[in-house]
């Protein structure tokens, strides 16, 4: 009898594990609990003043800023691309996984955003956000790359 119990159990795992790997399903894969565990960590470091370098890579090209933060103001050496505060660049992720959520998904099977965050302080340190399509991707489609470096909290 558990031999058949088991066997029953199988069965329906496969069926259930067969309907949800479904090709034709939009998944988006984003590790929601790990992101705001982090967020609420970074916000108890407190910190309003720091700087670091913040490297992002997409298919519009790749850029590298250095940024400044100030009394919670960031201020950045390049002309191309607006300095984020920490806050900004949890920000941006949180409106990435919404976006992604809630986008068309017709011709998408998902979307995969992974993010590293540093131990001591908690910032992410590297995003790397990807979308998968059902046929040919667009020309570039839709990814970026961003690695935070060279934090250094300052009094």
């Amino acid at each position: 009898m558990k031999k058949n119990n088991l066997l029953l159990f199988f069965a329906i795992s496969g069926f259930f594990f067969s309907c949800s790997s479904d090709d034709n399903s939009y998944q988006v894969k984003f590790n929601e609990a790990e992101f705001t565990q982090q967020r609420e960590l970074w916000k108890e470091n407190n910190l309003s003043n720091y700087s670091y370098q913040y490297d992002y890579f997409a298919s519009s090209g790749p850029f590298e800023i250095n940024v400044l933060v100030e009394n919670g103001i960031a201020i950045g050496d390049s002309d191309y691309a607006d300095a984020k505060t920490i806050d900004e660049v949890f920000n941006k992720i949180q409106s990435d996984y919404q976006d992604a959520l809630n986008q068309d998904k017709n011709g998408i099977k998902g979307v995969q955003i992974t993010v590293s965050y540093n131990k001591e302080f908690h910032y992410p340190e590297k995003i790397y956000y990807s979308t998968s399509y059902k046929g040919d991707s667009p020309l570039g489609g839709a990814y970026y790359e961003l690695e935070i470096k060279n934090f250094t909290p300052n009094n």
